[in-house]
């Protein structure tokens, strides 16, 4: 059976450190087909405590990609962004020693899923990346009683 998040050359997750090797693996960002998805941000083999439990699958945060009209919001730019440490969720990161002690930039992977389109109450094509992170946030909150570490917005 295959994985639900996209396989790289590395496998099923794929450290950050490597994902600019697995870029390729994404479609061209000029290929209109799939610029949708969803990814997830975690440390492997880490049990976070959370509110309500211990999250054994280690996610820091979880994201969408390609839900709006514009090109440059597409999976591949979302994970470029993540590997060159420019994506938003990393100025907490950058900004706090405790959490770069904790969760050092080695031990971090990511994962991600082309999630297509889906046709609205219209009939027009709609990303179902919005729904697939809306399901994958309510489920995490449903477990631990709150979202991802990274999720939280100061």
């Amino acid at each position: 059976m295959r994985h639900p998040f996209e396989t790289c050359c590395h496998g099923p997750q794929c450290e950050v450190s490597y994902a600019h090797e697995c870029l390729a693996s994404l479609i061209d960002p000029w290929e209109k087909k799939e610029w949708s998805g969803v990814y997830r941000i975690f440390s492997p083999n880490t049990i976070i405590d959370r509110s309500c439990g211990k999250d054994p699958t280690g996610t820091l945060y979880l994201g969408l990609a390609g839900s709006g009209r514009k090109n440059w919001s597409i999976l591949r730019n979302r994970i470029n962004s993540i590997v060159k440490q420019k994506h938003h969720v990393f100025n907490h990161y950058q900004a706090s020693e405790l959490v770069r002690q904790k969760f050092p930039w080695t031990s971090l992977s990511v994962e991600w899923a082309f999630t297509g389109k889906i046709l609205d109450h219209k009939g027009d094509p709609e990303a179902e990346a919005i729904r697939a992170e809306g399901f994958l946030l309510n489920s995490y909150n449903d477990s631990f009683g709150e979202y991802p570490p990274w999720n939280i917005r100061v």
